[in-house]
């Protein structure tokens, strides 16, 4: 169900579909903004609103007395007047409230309404409507991102391997498990990775990730990194996380724009590197990776 939120000259407001500011005869001159939202979506319509100042006929004169009389967009009271839409693609109506000019399905544009009343006097107002375009459809392009179940990631078969984790996790049950924790120390590169295709179609695609670091080394010795490769896993294609050695123990997020790989498989590429030396142990846990693609 809509619901309407009215704004106009002077502060005035209005809650209703079709208020009486809106009227022929009542509407003060100036820009009045018309907002329907209907089941979480939003469009706003502007309505330049003119006072057409017309000469007032002699009290002899035969002729109909026109006297200061504007418009809006929904004209004026029903019945008292007729009505003549005009709008984008020869669109036309004579109805007082047309379904083309309401904000959940206006085709966006300049649409004008003439209103003739009984004695023929006749205003026109432009009511340009603009059409707020939704977010974009977007899809999940990681298999598992959550750590759930076992699938979809692979492994590197290294002294200290990567492992799934329930003893830290950010959502769900499960986390991923990078570098050294209860393991003694050695040297050694701890990774999983996983291709992801962006479509060339996308309009945005972005990488995210939640990451809660342990380091009780410093640069250069160990380190905690997120690479983004080719889908061959040859070619270094850029740091979506650059080396650092964390210690803040607590869920960071981060996030990474993948539009420069817009129609390529990529492979996303989590580590953890220990260099054995002095018994400083280096980790991360991660959780929640998502590459969000939108069109």
């Amino acid at each position: 169900m809509d619901s309407y939120s009215w704004t106009g000259p002077g502060g005035w407001t209005s809650s209703v579909q079709n208020p009486t500011r809106s009227g022929a005869t009542t509407a003060m001159a100036g820009t009045y903004n018309l907002t329907v939202a209907n089941d979480g979506c939003t469009d706003t319509d502007t309505t330049i609103v003119t006072v057409n100042a017309r000469p007032v006929a002699s009290a002899s004169s035969n002729s109909p007395v026109c006297e200061g009389a504007t418009i809006e967009l929904y004209g004026g009271p029903s019945g008292m007047a007729s009505y003549s839409w005009t709008g984008p693609g020869g669109w036309t109506s004579s109805a007082q409230n047309p379904t083309r000019p309401n904000a959940t399905t206006a085709m966006a544009g300049t649409y004008s309404l003439t209103v003739t009343d009984s004695n023929g006097c006749t205003d026109t107002a432009n009511a340009v409507v603009v059409v707020n375009t939704p977010p974009p459809p977007c899809e999940e392009k990681v298999c598992n991102g959550g750590f759930e179940t076992t699938e979809c990631w692979t492994i590197s078969p290294t002294p200290r391997p990567a492992a799934y984790s329930s003893v830290m996790f950010r959502t769900g049950s499960w986390s991923m498990r990078l570098g050294i924790t209860s393991q003694s120390d050695a040297y050694s590169w701890s990774s999983i990775r996983q291709q992801v295709t962006i479509p060339g179609s996308a309009a945005s695609a972005t990488l995210s990730f939640w990451y809660y670091p342990i380091c009780q080394d410093h640069l250069p010795y160990d380190y905690q990194e997120v690479i983004i490769y080719d889908a061959s896993f040859t070619t270094k294609l850029a740091y979506a996380m650059p080396q650092v050695c964390s210690n803040s123990q607590t869920w960071t997020h981060h996030t990474f724009d993948l539009m420069p790989y817009k129609g390529q498989t990529i492979t996303l590429y989590f580590n953890v590197f220990n260099d054995g030396q002095g018994y400083l142990k280096t980790a991360m846990y991660l959780d929640d990776v998502s590459v969000q693609v939108c069109y």
